[in-house]
Parts: C-alpha cells; structure tokens; sequence
C-alpha cells in the first residue's frame, strides 16, 4: 500500500529526473569535448598546412640555390679550362686546299721550354 503513496512515487521520479540530469551533464560534456578535440585537428591541420608551404618554399629556394652554383662552378670550370688551353696548347683546324686538318699549337708553357 505504501508504493502508490504519493512519497514513494515523487522519490522515484526524483530518482529519475536525477538520472537524466547526469547522462544529460555527462552528454553535455562529451559535446564540449568533441568540439574541443575538432577544434584542436583543425588547428593541427592548419598548422600542417603551413609546414608544408613552408617547406616548399624551402625546397624551391635549395633548387634555385643549388642550379645557381651548378652555373658558377660550371662557368669557373670552363675558364679554367680556357686557361689551361692558352697555357698547355691546343688543337687548330687547318685548312689544305680541299681538305681540314687539325694541327696542333703550343701554348705558351711549352713555348718557353723551347
């Protein structure tokens, strides 16, 4: 008799409001969690993004650092060997009538061995 009394029926649905209340809060939080957490892999993304332009522009800057000093040494190597072609000799097409020859002329080293 004492179940439908109207204190054992306002407990439970004390009980009951109490219970949702909680998976209400705990629902709640886990929201706020998740958005935290999405918030965070777009802050992530955003910075991986701007690590990888980052690193493009890195990339590109070796490239064009490294073709300009393949240029130099290239140029250097080619006055340089201009410079060991005066000193050491060379070869000179000649012509003879109809026909080439190459001949060869002494660079100024060997000269002044003779």
């Amino acid at each position: 008799a004492q179940q439908n009394s109207p204190s054992s029926t306002g407990s439970g649905n004390t009980e009951h409001s109490c219970s949702s209340q909680k998976q209400i809060s705990i629902q709640h939080r886990q929201t706020q969690a998740n958005c935290d957490l999405r918030r965070q892999i777009d802050e992530q993304q955003k910075m991986l993004e701007k690590y990888k332009e980052r690193l493009n522009r890195c990339v590109t800057m070796s490239k064009k650092l490294l073709i300009e000093k393949s240029k130099q040494e290239k140029m250097a190597c080619r006055d340089k060997s201009m410079q060991d072609r005066l000193r050491l000799g060379h070869f000179t097409t000649v012509r003879h009538g109809a026909s080439f020859t190459e001949q060869w002329t002494d660079g100024y080293a060997f000269q002044n061995l003779i």
